[in-house]
């Protein structure tokens, strides 16, 4: 999966306010009825090429913008929390993972789980009822 530039970010942005700008005057044209009758085909085919185009394709942009940013987020954080684990010997509790990865207590227990599930990690109970999980080949 290809990742888009954050440098679209921008002209998506310009684009819906571009969409919407030319969709509210056309639509503001028609309302108040300053178009002539035989102008106003013209008038709708122009504000979909010019206004809607632009606002939907930019909308677009801007979802996909943000599931790739999202999508390289949990990959940093998986190597982050790769690379402590390493430090630690492959042993990590979910407390050392919140602070040195300043996750929430919910984000943390989600990603540990998630490695647990894929096989890199193993969940280990203490005696004394601590948890923590073992990345054995770290």
């Amino acid at each position: 999966m290809k990742v888009i530039s954050r440098y679209w970010k921008i002209p998506a942005y310009l684009m819906v306010v571009w969409g919407f700008f030319i969709c509210t005057m056309i639509l503001l044209g028609l309302i108040t009825g300053d178009m002539e009758d035989t102008g106003k085909h013209n008038v709708l085919y122009g504000s979909v090429i010019f206004g809607l185009a632009p606002l939907i394709i930019g909308i677009l942009l801007l979802k996909k913008l943000k599931s790739d940013f999202k999508l390289m987020d949990q990959k940093r954080t998986l190597k982050n929390l790769l690379i402590l684990a390493k430090q630690n010997n492959g042993n990590l509790t979910i407390s050392e993972v919140i602070i040195k990865l300043n996750l929430t207590e919910k984000e943390a227990r989600d990603i540990l789980n998630q490695q647990v599930v894929n096989g890199l990690a193993t969940l280990e109970l203490t005696e004394d009822g601590n948890t923590y999980y073992d990345f054995k080949d770290y």
